[in-house]
């Protein structure tokens, strides 16, 4: 399984990056949406699996949270640059 993981991940990749930063960036920022509305399942799920306390598990979590609309941000951002070209 983790072989086919991996190989259908570099396949996908092929497609992702020629897609536009804006549309990364909006794909980002929904899953930090849908894991704002879940976070106290994501962090469920660590207590169960890693044995965190809540107060780690939920910190975690919204650490998860943070960094996807951090890199969204980043998307943006690099969207705005000229030094970015798209050469296909």
């Amino acid at each position: 399984m983790v072989n086919k993981a991996i190989e259908t991940a570099a396949t996908k990749f092929e497609e992702w990056k020629w897609v536009d930063p804006k549309k990364r960036g909006e794909y980002l920022f929904k899953a930090a949406r849908l894991m704002r509305q879940r976070k106290h399942e994501f962090s469920a799920v660590m207590i169960y699996e890693v044995g965190k306390t809540w107060p780690e598990a939920d910190a975690d979590t919204a650490e998860a949270i943070d960094f996807l609309e951090f890199y969204a941000r980043e998307m943006f951002r690099f969207a705005r640059s000229s030094r970015l070209q798209n050469t296909r």
